[in-house]
């Protein structure tokens, strides 16, 4: 803190890191006058200028830095308190107040929120899909912050059995994936359908607002925000590890700061705000059957070509005919997984044994 122009006052705590409140003590530390004429002065004789006469005012200036990675949402709301005790000449307290010196920030005046009921994919199995809006509404209002340069972004992310789609509504505007920017190298998602569950490393979509709708956000009106997400089951479109939600990214400007050199940070309006879903996995949780065929033959000679004259390995020609002799071999693999030990009964039908597994293999022969 500065009193008056030059006069540096430190901090309590020094590392303010997460801190609450802050204290500046000019009580028994100033031996000069900070201030000039008026203001604080040395009226009890002490050698300390930590007096005030009633009605006299000092200047005090400090610099206030928030750290975007310590608060999202609701706690970017700030109200700067300052807190006078005053004693008397025999140094005993008589009096304390608490005075609001600054409010500056971002108001949620509602909270964010999902509407209910969730999205319900239902019961899935395999590589099925399945589609769901989830529908948001949140709500804000601005104090002393100036957004005549700021920079908003609605940023969607989403995970890898998940896919964004239309619509995407946002502020009563309907908004199509075009609108976005992908954020990941690899990209292939600007049209429905177009994950590679190899290549694409996606994370999020991205979209600027504009000043108007800026504008909206800070009106003190409810908001709104639903958008559709495809899931695949015991699957994936994509091989990052992101989560599914969004969030409401604001930056007062991008042009560095005077007193740092650096641009001012992003902040999270919204907290990553997440897409809550109901599903039943029919891979994992609940009981998942997987299958594997293979045909194979061998013959009693031990040739493999179509002369019969030599044991090599079989051409592309060789492995689809079959000679008297061979012996043609059908092997299933099968694999039947699940948490549960055992599986609800069918219709009337007690089950006492845990799974029963029924295999039916139809072999038909056809002459020419």
């Amino acid at each position: 803190m500065v009193v008056g122009t030059s006069t540096i006052v430190p901090t309590t705590p020094t590392n303010l890191s997460g801190a609450k409140s802050l204290v500046w003590d000019i009580k028994d530390k100033l031996t000069f006058d900070p201030d000039g004429p008026g203001g604080l002065q040395d009226l009890d004789g002490d050698s300390f200028f930590d007096d005030m006469r009633p009605g006299d005012s000092t200047l005090i200036s400090f610099n206030y830095t928030v750290d975007c990675d310590l608060a999202c949402g609701a706690d970017l709301e700030y109200d700067i308190k300052g807190t006078s005790k005053y004693t008397d000449y025999c140094r005993v307290l008589n009096s304390s107040r608490s005075t609001s010196i600054y409010q500056f920030g971002f108001e949620q005046t509602a909270p964010i929120s999902q509407t209910t009921p969730l999205p319900n994919y239902g019961t899935m199995s395999g590589s099925s899909k399945e589609t769901r809006v989830g529908d948001f509404t949140f709500n804000y209002t601005l104090d002393n912050v100036d957004t005549s340069n700021a920079i908003m972004k609605l940023r969607i992310n989403y995970s890898n059995t998940m896919q964004v789609i239309e619509p995407i509504n946002f502020l009563g505007t309907s908004l199509t994936l075009a609108d976005f920017t992908v954020i990941g190298a690899g990209s292939t998602d600007t049209t429905n359908g177009n994950y590679n569950p190899v290549t694409d490393v996606d994370s999020a979509l991205e979209y600027t607002l504009t000043k108007a709708q800026i504008a909206l956000v800070f009106d003190n009106t409810l908001d709104s925000l639903s958008y559709a997400m495809t899931h695949i089951s015991c699957d994936s479109f994509q091989n990052q590890g992101n989560s599914d939600g969004w969030e409401l990214l604001f930056q007062t400007t991008n042009t560095p700061c005077a007193i740092n050199s650096m641009a001012p940070c992003v902040l999270d309006l919204a907290c990553n705000k997440g897409f809550t879903y109901n599903v039943s996995e029919g891979c994992g949780s609940k009981p998942c059957y997987n299958v594997s065929d293979s045909i194979y033959r061998t013959s009693p000679y031990g040739f493999t070509n179509e002369d019969g004259t030599t044991s090599v390995i079989p051409t592309a020609a060789g492995t689809s005919k079959f000679y008297e002799g061979d012996t043609l071999t059908f092997l299933r693999t099968a694999m039947l997984n699940a948490d549960w030990p055992i599986m609800e009964p069918t219709s009337s039908l007690a089950i006492s044994r845990g799974y029963i597994v029924i295999f039916l293999f139809l072999l038909t022969r056809i002459l020419m």
